[in-house]
């Protein structure tokens, strides 16, 4: 009954094989604490917008977003058909918005493809 009472009376992290550790160490070395450990962070190379350059081929295309503007509508796809992300069209939110909106007309009027069949 005795050893009950002193078991009791000693704090939990003081018994076992983790004895000596105090719990605040949390197993990190103690070279290693308070400090941020970096790793190397590879920088995601810029995409290639398609506003970016307005000649393809030499020929001068409009960068206005509409949806008579096939060609340039057809560089916002992927080869699935789908739309581009903003990270890769870099554009800015509002922009990114009316170019959907002018897929969608477009491929409403048959002036692009829904989906590319070639990839299946």
């Amino acid at each position: 009954m005795t050893e009950d009472r002193e078991s009791r009376d000693r704090p939990s992290g003081d018994s076992g094989p983790d004895s000596g550790r105090r719990p605040d160490d949390r197993g990190q070395r103690p070279d290693d604490r308070g400090q941020r450990r970096g790793g190397f962070r590879r920088r995601r190379p810029m995409p290639v917008s398609p506003f970016r350059d307005n000649r393809v081929d030499g020929v001068e295309i409009d960068l206005t977003i509409d949806y008579k503007n096939v060609e340039l509508l057809r560089r916002c796809l992927n080869q699935a058909a789908k739309i581009l992300p903003r990270r890769m069209t870099t554009l800015n939110a509002k922009r990114q918005r009316r170019l959907a909106k002018e897929l969608k007309r477009a491929r409403y009027l048959a002036l692009i493809p829904y989906v590319n069949k070639g990839n299946r």
